[in-house]
């Protein structure tokens, strides 16, 4: 099986729709024969099913029973010792979701030579850093702040008595060419915090450069967030919303869709240094702020529960397999954050998929890692200045960032 595994929003999906049999009724009652033609949620389910078993080629799956699914319940029925029929009557279907069924065989692959991954270009300096103590930082209650850019080889540094920021770029070059930035984030005693643009009325005007935001509250790092009030602007769901202790809105999605982008999954910093996710529907507004949640954020999807890649990433419709500038933020331990920065869609770089910024995220040792609103928001912002965009009229307007830290060597308006 690919994937072990899977997020609570679809194990949740599973079991509405895989009733095993209670009260006496006969195995499978509760499910209907599906064939040739239908849809619907049961459906695209068992096409899941069916390819983590190794039944269907790919996992970009849909609720429509084709003739691709028919080729896998065919497979599925004649390796388990049944008739190929490609019907999924009840039985079928409860055999599909146990435990005794067989997975496909696998069939050896050609030996053939792999093709080497292509080697990224990365900061090649090596700058003299201060002297730091036992944890990583300046001496308690130092008033000094070391600060270091390059920007031609890629490498920026921020080290205070609270704060440690390294921030790395990496760019392969040729048929498939791609940039990105790998920010390391450790705090001392402080939490990442919300900063906004103070308006009273959204209006198209409202919204600003993150560069700007970053200036106005002298933000030494900056990263987009969810820029949620970009779907209170359109009339959209926004999902859980909590800034400085205040609940903006608490419009999750009802009915459960996994081909929704974005999920609005829900991210909090907690206040022991530690950052938790959620499926959309998890948990309230009112479990956050009893946990001390200051600022949540619902974006998503979630990229990595608990160290385990979930299973929504690969399965959250065409968002998540299309290349595109990125956003992820990832918790290594308490007050431990690393942060992945994508540029894409521009002549130097395509972007990436969710897949990619997940098994990214592992390597850099996130424990849980959640994706923030990418495309033309994905903004990394280093004291004062946007690293990842190669103009301002690449930069989206938005009304929010998370920030880390504050300086007065950061200029500001």
């Amino acid at each position: 099986m690919r994937f072990k595994f899977i997020s609570l929003m679809m194990i949740v999906m599973l079991l509405c729709a895989m009733c095993s049999a209670a009260g006496g009724e006969t195995p499978g009652a509760q499910y209907r024969v599906l064939r040739q033609g239908m849809s619907g949620t049961d459906v695209y389910l068992m096409k899941l099913r069916l390819y983590q078993l190794g039944y269907m080629k790919s996992g970009r799956t849909n609720n429509q029973y084709s003739t691709a699914t028919v080729s896998g319940v065919k497979a599925f029925q004649q390796a388990n010792g049944l008739e190929p029929t490609g019907v999924a009557t009840p039985e079928i279907q409860l055999l599909i979701f146990s435990d005794n069924c067989l997975t496909a065989p696998v069939t050896p692959a050609p030996s053939i030579a792999p093709t080497p991954s292509p080697v990224p270009k990365m900061p090649q300096v090596r700058p003299e850093l201060p002297e730091l103590d036992g944890e990583g930082f300046l001496p308690v209650g130092s008033t000094e702040e070391f600060v270091f850019e390059d920007d031609n080889e890629g490498l920026w540094y921020y080290i205070s008595d609270s704060l440690y920021v390294e921030i790395r770029r990496y760019t392969i070059t040729g048929r498939k060419k791609l940039q990105w930035f790998e920010t390391v984030v450790n705090l001392r005693g402080i939490l990442p915090e919300a900063y906004s643009v103070p308006y009273t009325k959204l209006t198209s005007s409202t919204f600003v450069s993150p560069a700007v935001l970053a200036e106005k509250h002298h933000v030494v790092l900056g990263i987009s967030d969810d820029t949620y009030t970009w779907r209170t602007y359109y009339n959209r769901r926004t999902g859980i919303v909590i800034r400085n202790g205040e609940l903006i809105s608490h419009t999750p999605y009802i009915n459960k869709n996994s081909f929704r982008f974005p999920p609005l999954d829900v991210m909090a910093f907690l206040p022991d240094g530690t950052m938790a996710v959620y499926d959309n529907g998890e948990t309230t507004p009112e479990a956050l702020v009893a946990k001390g949640v200051k600022n949540a954020y619902s974006f998503g999807p979630i990229l990595i529960r608990d160290g385990h890649e979930q299973l929504t990433v690969r399965y959250s419709g065409q968002a998540s397999s299309t290349k595109e500038p990125r956003c992820a933020i990832g918790m290594v331990s308490p007050y431990h954050f690393v942060i992945l920065t994508v540029v894409g869609r521009t002549k130097t770089s395509d972007g990436c998929q969710l897949s990619w910024l997940a098994e990214k995220m592992q390597q850099m040792g996130a424990r849980q890692a959640f994706n923030l609103d990418g495309g033309g928001s994905a903004s990394l912002v280093f004291m004062g200045k946007i690293l990842n965009k190669q103009s301002e009229k690449a930069v989206r307007r938005i009304t929010d960032i998370i920030g880390f830290g504050v300086s007065n060597l950061v200029p500001g308006n």
